[in-house]
């Protein structure tokens, strides 16, 4: 090979490099510019954004009112029942607390509804319940709330005011005495300045209205239905509810009675189930006119589609 031959391929041989060379920069510099956005990406992609942390704070928010509920929730809101069932008696007793300070006091077929309120600076709970004038129960209770959902919650009311049952100072001598004996073998007691108090266990579960049927019940399709009473002068009002299945209810703001009913030549005998499984039979006479329910000649009620069609203030 010439000497001539020799230096033309040395020039295409660094040629050759240098274009090489050009190629590596090019790419390395390509590299260089993409690669802060490649970190870009990465940092962005690695961050938290407020709606993840909405997200988060969320459902930590549920979790720890989950728990709190489940093991630690004290509030007294709530159905709560007291239950006798010996062969001697068998009574239902029950505390229904809502959230609006509304308290249904119930038993039997009858459930009455007044107000309740806490005593400041003491795990106390006052209970008002009244109709027409007549109060039912006004009393104060001590109380507390234990357990949680998995072992049962429980309510205990300690009664000071012989509501439930009188202080063993005072006599027992009344119509109720073996049912406030009974109450006192499962109630708990405590003394104090001379006194023994009782207080009851309420197991956190609701109760349906008890409802004693009659037999070979015969609906009047005529008497079916909601019917209204209102009187004008004092507003109160309340609902007759007569089903096909023999049952009725009368619906008022502070008196809610459920029971059996049946009909008889104009005669409707009914009955509500009270304190301890006992029933009373009660009957009116009736004649429907139309929309006009007219009871013993004096008490018209007026036919409606709704049976709550009372005036609902509890006063």
């Amino acid at each position: 090979m010439s000497s001539e031959t020799k230096i033309d391929q040395l020039d295409t041989n660094i040629t050759d490099a240098e274009g090489i060379a050009a190629d590596n920069a090019d790419t390395l510099a390509g590299s260089e510019e993409t690669s802060p956005k490649r970190s870009q990406r990465s940092k962005k992609s690695g961050r938290i954004t407020p709606l993840t942390v909405a997200a988060i704070i969320f459902i930590l928010t549920l979790l720890f009112f989950g728990v709190w509920k489940c093991f630690f929730d004290t509030s007294i809101v709530g159905s709560w029942t007291f239950k006798i069932n010996e062969a001697e008696r068998k009574y239902t007793y029950n505390f229904t607390f809502e959230d609006d300070n509304v308290v249904r006091y119930h038993y039997g077929g009858r459930t009455f509804i007044g107000k309740y309120n806490f005593t400041e600076n003491k795990p106390q709970v006052h209970i008002f319940i009244s109709s027409l004038g007549m109060t039912f129960i006004d009393a104060y209770f001590d109380y507390s709330v234990t357990g949680n959902i998995f072992t049962g919650r429980e309510l205990r009311l300690t009664d000071r005011t012989g509501l439930i049952f009188p202080p063993d100072e005072i006599s027992e001598e009344t119509d109720q005495s073996d049912l406030v004996k009974l109450k006192k073998k499962i109630a708990k007691s405590k003394e104090e300045d001379g006194i023994r108090y009782y207080t009851l266990p309420f197991e956190n579960y609701s109760v349906d209205p008890e409802i004693k049927k009659y037999d070979n019940f015969k609906a009047d399709s005529k008497l079916l239905g909601s019917w209204l009473y209102k009187d004008d002068e004092t507003g109160y009002s309340y609902t007759f509810t007569f089903h096909k299945n023999g049952v009725m209810e009368q619906l008022s703001p502070e008196i809610a009675m459920t029971g059996g009913y049946q009909v008889k030549d104009g005669i409707c005998t009914y009955n509500f189930i009270a304190a301890g499984g006992t029933t009373t039979d009660y009957s009116f006479d009736y004649t429907v006119d139309g929309k006009t329910l007219l009871i013993n000649d004096e008490i018209k009620l007026t036919k409606t589609d709704n049976k709550y069609a009372y005036q609902t203030e509890i006063k």
